[in-house]
């Protein structure tokens, strides 16, 4: 993971408010899959058997206390005492001083565009070639939802919106749960919806719903079938049945050169999503 620069404070009137709700998202979204555990002035989100991987984020609760290294240094060794990733989640406009206090405990700071969808929802565009869309549901097979698991980690493999070379799905589903995903879509927290073109799974796109706020999540396409639309196809189906669900507010977070994609989608920036990690190997 590269350091970014930090990018301007956003000053858009109202969006406080706003923000606010997705604070509150994020402190009530893993616990639909997790038991929150409180060390000091974090919450660690522990996925229940075959949920997702989670991290660590600010205590919803803890007033003014502030973050320190030695705070961020005990919940790595939390995390890996119980396998999960050395991962820190946060608003970056809210916990200001949290990303010095991670880089001092040995992580890599990255900030990306955390972006709000304007109203009206976006249209779905067909995207060329012709793209069939596939909501995946509790009763789905095994081998879809091993497909639905496999799209977006041989995406997020291969980073980026360039075109790329071909690749083929790994069955190990990026090591993720079929039984985890199956929860998820019968308690009805998660929408997925695959793409295919040629009858070949190409992209897909999910969303987590937490009362009336949604989060877009997991959108990838295929290295070879990238800027066909797909990505535009899958994020606009996923935001339509947001809505139907009764969400309200709708958003996401994006690397800089994705953002430009979901801002011509009717997305816009509102704040800064920071997430800390160990550095990758060079």
């Amino acid at each position: 993971m590269k350091r970014r620069a930090s990018v301007p404070s956003p000053t858009v009137p109202g969006d406080a408010s706003l923000i606010g709700r997705i604070e509150a998202y994020y402190d009530a979204a893993p616990r639909l899959g997790a038991t929150a555990e409180h060390h000091g002035p974090l919450t660690l989100f522990v996925p229940r058997p075959g949920g997702f991987p989670l991290y660590a984020r600010p205590r919803a609760d803890r007033g003014g206390t502030a973050i320190t290294a030695e705070d961020v240094a005990r919940i790595r060794v939390r995390q890996r005492a119980l396998d999960l990733p050395e991962e820190v989640e946060w608003v970056d406009e809210l916990e200001p001083s949290l990303g010095p206090a991670c880089a001092s405990a040995g992580l890599e700071v990255a900030r990306h565009p955390l972006m709000v969808l304007r109203d009206p929802a976006p249209t779905t565009r067909p995207g060329s070639p012709p793209v069939e869309l596939v909501e995946l549901t509790d009763r789905a097979p095994d081998d879809l939802l091993r497909v639905a698991l496999a799209v977006p980690a041989a995406a997020f493999a291969h980073p980026g919106t360039a075109v790329g070379e071909r690749v083929e799905l790994d069955d190990s589903g990026g090591g993720l749960s079929v039984e985890g995903l199956r929860s998820r879509l019968a308690d009805g927290s998660l929408v997925s919806v695959l793409a295919y073109t040629a009858g070949r799974p190409v992209g897909v796109a999910s969303m987590v719903l937490a009362g009336d706020v949604a989060e877009i999540v997991g959108v990838g396409t295929l290295p070879d079938q990238r800027r066909r639309g797909i990505g535009v196809a899958t994020t606009s189906a996923v935001v339509e049945r947001a809505r139907r669900r009764g969400a309200d507010v709708a958003f996401l977070s994006a690397a800089d050169d994705v953002a430009r994609l979901y801002d011509a989608l009717g997305f816009r920036r509102i704040a800064t999503a920071a997430t800390a990690a160990p550095p990758r190997p060079r």
